[in-house]
């Protein structure tokens, strides 16, 4: 496969894509119709303005923010023949090492939680603590089973299926380069198809990054296009997303977002001041996918607890608490950067 040159502003405009689809990860995760207790769930009755807002930003606009980490971590691997041994060694300390790491952290953190008596509702949501667990279901804390399960922390699933799907590197880097047109059609229009298999996200998404590289295809392509237009076509296939809302349409307005989405990157780009805001918050994009989701679930409980539930606060909160949450996280990791970097480098996979 030949070298696929990344200029300066394309790595930063990469950088600034991964700090968007963060913030568009996270705001999915603000997404709850029903909160679950130890006592059971409860389900939150949420007038018909306030499910179609949430719906706008979590179910839709937002829904391209994995597909633009896998997209993003596919092209940069493929960008260059790489020695598959030195690359699984490396992906174990960025992907194996951190993703133990932060999970084993937050199982701590439940069975602290699950034996103080104040907080035990809020973290023993199947009645069954955690100390309580069979192997298996250790197991499948971890992610692990023939099921490919959700870890405890959920958002880490994306780092199991991208070891796994990176053990499989040397076979799409050949495909690539013997059909990449072919290839390329094809992950897209499986992409599209309801039928599900194991790391099926992972896996396509990777093929269509290997092509990227091997057509060179670069983000510049869409630099041309009139950002008003972009816009109104974004708009309206927004509207109609939600209108007409199937796995197949789903997959469609993913790809419009993310020729969108990297389209404004340009624009982002293009003025100083936003590039180095965003290049400056995106050095904290993994502590926020790494805490976000299990913090702002929990304070997502504490609310329901604590505040009306009437509709204006359920807006605020969902509006928010995601603002809140990822400034949070990123003082958190600067602090912790700070006080014990070999730490903090280690448990980030050196990012």
């Amino acid at each position: 496969m030949n070298t696929y040159q990344l200029s300066k502003e394309e790595s930063d405009r990469l950088n600034i894509l991964k700090y968007i689809a963060i913030i568009f990860v996270v705001y999915i995760h603000a997404c709850a119709v029903d909160i679950h207790f130890a006592d059971g769930p409860v389900t939150l009755f949420l007038p018909q303005w306030l499910l179609c807002f949430e719906n706008l930003i979590s179910q839709t606009i937002a829904r391209c923010g994995v597909p633009l980490f896998f997209l993003t971590s596919s092209v940069l691997l493929f960008q260059k023949r790489r020695d598959y041994h030195a690359t699984i060694k490396r992906k174990i300390k960025s992907l194996l090492i951190p993703y133990f790491i932060w999970n084993s952290l937050w199982i701590c953190v439940f069975i602290v939680l699950q034996n103080l008596r104040f907080a035990a509702p809020y973290f023993s949501e199947n009645h069954k603590p955690i100390l309580a667990y069979s192997f298996s279901e250790w197991l499948a804390l971890y992610g692990i089973g023939i099921d490919f399960p959700q870890p405890l922390d959920y958002p880490l699933w994306f780092m199991r299926d991208l070891l796994l799907v990176t053990l499989l590197y040397p076979v799409i880097e050949k495909v690539a380069n013997k059909f990449p047109k072919c290839l390329l059609a094809v992950a897209t229009i499986a992409l599209a198809i309801p039928a599900d298999f194991p790391l099926k996200q992972a896996f396509l998404w990777y093929c269509i990054g290997a092509c990227i590289v091997k057509l060179q295809i670069h983000m510049t392509l869409l630099d041309h296009i009139s950002m008003l237009k972009f816009s109104l076509l974004y708009a309206l296939c927004s509207f109609i997303k939600m209108m007409v809302n199937t796995h197949t349409t789903d997959t469609l307005f993913i790809y419009i977002g993310i020729a969108f989405w990297l389209r404004v990157t340009k624009s982002i780009h293009s003025h100083e001041k936003a590039k180095h805001a965003f290049l400056r918050l995106s050095a904290w994009t993994f502590m926020i996918y790494a805490t976000h989701e299990m913090t702002l679930y929990s304070l997502k409980k504490l609310c329901f607890r604590l505040l009306p539930t009437e509709p204006v606060w359920l807006f605020m909160e969902y509006l928010f608490l995601p603002v809140v949450m990822i400034i949070g996280c990123s003082v958190a990791g600067a602090i912790f950067q700070k006080m014990a970097p070999r730490l903090y480098s280690i448990a980030t996979g050196a990012r």
